[in-house]
């Protein structure tokens, strides 16, 4: 059964070589098959987009969410990131 997922409301910038071909959905990685992936609402700087493929089952329909733009992701990851800010 393929694999399927949704990349929504984050924020990729510069990532290494190594990494730039993370969301591969149409063509599969290594010895599997193509899975199915939905990208929206994302910004990419440096590392072109995620290669998409099919549809998949709204997140929703199994938790509830609220996205932050994009643009926040990172000020927001380094507000909340280090020593003593977990639980804070």
């Amino acid at each position: 059964m393929p694999r399927s997922g949704t990349v929504s409301g984050g924020e990729g910038q510069n990532p290494r070589p190594s990494e730039r071909g993370a969301c591969q959905s149409a063509s599969g990685y290594d010895a599997s098959g193509p899975g199915r992936l939905v990208q929206r609402n994302n910004v990419f700087t440096g590392s072109g987009t995620c290669e998409t493929n099919g549809t998949v089952t709204e997140p929703r329909t199994y938790y509830s969410y609220t996205l932050d733009p994009a643009n926040n992701v990172p000020a927001l990851v380094r507000a909340g990131a280090g020593v003593g800010k977990i639980g804070a």
